[in-house]
């Protein structure tokens, strides 16, 4: 098995102070999809408007979703031993 993964940010621009607000992930196993991940993630930070553009996620969107470290953790949990 192994994952696929993508990431949304709040810029950008990553030598600025960009972070992730988004994630989401599959778990393949040969082709098939076997589990799936995604969270948005409130990360306290202003979004670029033209980051915004590109991926739709508005801060409103953003308000009472679970912190980076909760995120990341739960993702590191789905990503396990996979490659």
């Amino acid at each position: 098995m192994w994952v696929v993964f993508d990431t949304e940010t709040s810029g950008l621009w990553p030598q600025g102070n960009d972070q992730i607000i988004e994630i989401g992930a599959v778990k393949l196993n040969e082709n098939d999809i076997v589990d799936e991940f995604s969270s948005l993630i409130d990360a306290d930070v202003t979004i670029s408007p033209y980051a915004q553009a590109v991926h739709g996620i508005s801060a409103q969107m953003l308000c009472g979703q679970p912190q980076p470290a909760q995120v990341f953790r739960a993702f590191q949990q789905f990503v396990a031993t996979c490659p």
